[in-house]
Protein backbone atom coordinates (compact mmCIF):
# COMPACT_ATOMS: atom_id res chain seq x y z
CA UNK A 1 0.00 0.00 0.00
CA UNK A 2 1.23 3.60 -1.13
CA UNK A 3 -0.67 5.41 1.03
CA UNK A 4 -2.99 4.86 4.06
CA UNK A 5 -6.50 5.99 5.47
CA UNK A 6 -4.62 8.36 8.47
CA UNK A 7 -2.02 9.80 5.67
CA UNK A 8 -4.42 10.44 2.96
CA UNK A 9 -7.17 12.24 5.70
CA UNK A 10 -3.97 14.13 6.32
CA UNK A 11 -2.88 15.94 3.16
CA UNK A 12 -6.73 16.05 2.61
CA UNK A 13 -7.26 18.42 5.74
CA UNK A 14 -10.29 15.78 6.60
CA UNK A 15 -11.02 15.76 10.22
CA UNK A 16 -14.50 13.52 10.76
CA UNK A 17 -14.56 10.20 9.75
CA UNK A 18 -17.76 10.98 7.54
CA UNK A 19 -15.21 10.24 3.98
CA UNK A 20 -14.11 7.66 5.09
CA UNK A 21 -15.23 4.91 3.11
CA UNK A 22 -14.95 7.51 0.01
CA UNK A 23 -11.32 8.23 0.79
CA UNK A 24 -10.63 4.34 0.80
CA UNK A 25 -11.78 3.99 -2.66
CA UNK A 26 -10.04 6.92 -3.87
CA UNK A 27 -7.21 5.46 -2.46
CA UNK A 28 -7.19 1.58 -3.85
CA UNK A 29 -8.20 4.15 -7.23
CA UNK A 30 -5.09 6.09 -7.11
CA UNK A 31 -2.94 2.77 -6.61
CA UNK A 32 -4.38 1.06 -9.55
CA UNK A 33 -3.83 4.03 -11.80
CA UNK A 34 -0.26 4.05 -11.25
CA UNK A 35 0.14 0.46 -11.37
CA UNK A 36 -1.46 0.88 -14.47
CA UNK A 37 0.40 3.72 -15.78
CA UNK A 38 3.39 2.78 -14.85
CA UNK A 39 3.73 -1.20 -15.45
CA UNK A 40 5.40 -1.10 -11.70
CA UNK A 41 3.92 -1.61 -8.09
CA UNK A 42 5.09 0.63 -5.71
CA UNK A 43 4.60 0.69 -1.74
CA UNK A 44 5.05 3.73 0.78
CA UNK A 45 8.67 3.59 0.93
CA UNK A 46 8.70 5.36 -2.56
CA UNK A 47 8.10 9.03 -1.73
CA UNK A 48 7.25 10.19 -4.97
CA UNK A 49 4.58 7.09 -5.60
CA UNK A 50 3.32 8.46 -2.32
CA UNK A 51 3.03 11.93 -3.07
CA UNK A 52 1.78 11.03 -6.30
CA UNK A 53 -0.98 8.97 -5.07
CA UNK A 54 -2.02 11.55 -2.56
CA UNK A 55 -2.14 14.37 -5.64
CA UNK A 56 -4.28 11.49 -7.71
CA UNK A 57 -6.55 11.33 -4.34
CA UNK A 58 -6.90 15.49 -3.65
CA UNK A 59 -7.83 16.02 -7.35
CA UNK A 60 -10.31 13.29 -7.35
CA UNK A 61 -11.93 14.20 -3.68
CA UNK A 62 -11.67 18.03 -4.61
CA UNK A 63 -13.77 16.85 -8.33
CA UNK A 64 -16.36 14.26 -6.87
CA UNK A 65 -19.34 16.24 -6.94
CA UNK A 66 -18.00 17.93 -10.49
CA UNK A 67 -18.20 14.51 -12.31
CA UNK A 68 -21.12 13.58 -14.71
CA UNK A 69 -22.08 9.75 -14.65
CA UNK A 70 -20.07 7.63 -16.88
CA UNK A 71 -16.92 10.46 -17.08
CA UNK A 72 -13.42 10.24 -15.52
CA UNK A 73 -12.17 13.49 -13.78
CA UNK A 74 -8.68 14.32 -16.10
CA UNK A 75 -5.48 14.09 -14.29
CA UNK A 76 -3.82 17.11 -14.66
CA UNK A 77 -0.71 17.40 -16.48
CA UNK A 78 1.41 18.27 -13.23
CA UNK A 79 0.46 14.62 -12.05
CA UNK A 80 1.14 13.03 -15.44
CA UNK A 81 5.04 14.07 -15.18
CA UNK A 82 5.26 12.36 -11.78
CA UNK A 83 3.52 9.21 -13.58
CA UNK A 84 6.27 9.70 -16.34
CA UNK A 85 8.89 10.17 -13.75
CA UNK A 86 7.59 6.94 -12.01
CA UNK A 87 8.04 5.18 -15.04
CA UNK A 88 11.11 5.28 -15.46
CA UNK A 89 12.27 5.04 -11.72
CA UNK A 90 15.00 3.00 -10.86
CA UNK A 91 15.67 1.21 -7.30
CA UNK A 92 18.83 2.34 -6.24
CA UNK A 93 19.97 4.98 -8.98
CA UNK A 94 22.14 7.94 -7.66
CA UNK A 95 20.75 11.27 -9.52
CA UNK A 96 22.90 14.43 -8.47
CA UNK A 97 21.78 14.97 -4.79
CA UNK A 98 20.69 11.54 -3.15
CA UNK A 99 19.80 8.23 -3.38
CA UNK A 100 16.12 7.23 -4.48
CA UNK A 101 14.12 5.17 -2.22
CA UNK A 102 13.43 1.18 -2.89
CA UNK A 103 10.55 -0.21 -4.50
Amino acid sequence: MIVDLNLAKQYLQVDADDDDDLITLLISASESYITNATGKTFDSSCALAQLTALKIISVNYSNRNNVLPGRNVLIPNFIQGDIFKLKYYEVGVKNDNEVQNTV
